[in-house]
């Protein structure tokens, strides 16, 4: 019979989380580089929205979509990291070709969140319930 502890729940949720978090979200982006469409956006302008509770500082773009309609976008410049395009004015982007103002910012440090993986499995270990002696 196994012997379960509450105190094992603080290690096994937060690690089961951490497992799915770190095959998710690359697997996500991986869908969004393979069957989504890459492009770059122009860098417009910067813009500070005190809409919230604190200001931020928003990166206005523009892109065109297959059709030809621009479509234009806003990101948090602290939340997401740019990768650059062919100069300092483009930003590489991969858009939804069915829906384009659905889009994800190129950003390959995404994959690193594959390091979680084993902090994950080991907080997953510590907190599965154990046999009895």
């Amino acid at each position: 019979m196994k012997n379960f502890k509450l105190f094992q729940l603080w290690f096994l949720i937060p690690g089961v989380a951490l497992v799915a978090t770190s095959v998710l979200v690359p697997l996500n982006y991986l869908y969004a580089q393979l069957y989504w469409t890459p492009t770059e956006a122009i860098i417009t302008g910067t813009v500070l929205n005190t809409d919230g509770p604190e200001a931020e500082l928003l990166t206005l773009m523009d892109f065109t979509d297959g059709e030809g309609v621009v479509h234009h976008i806003s990101e948090d410049e602290e939340r997401e990291t740019l990768t650059r395009g062919t100069d300092d004015q483009h930003v590489r982007i991969y858009y939804d070709p069915l829906d384009p103002g659905n889009y994800v910012l190129a950003n390959y440090g995404r994959y690193l969140i594959v390091l979680f993986l084993p902090l994950g499995l080991l907080a997953c270990y510590l907190g599965w319930p154990r046999e009895d002696a």
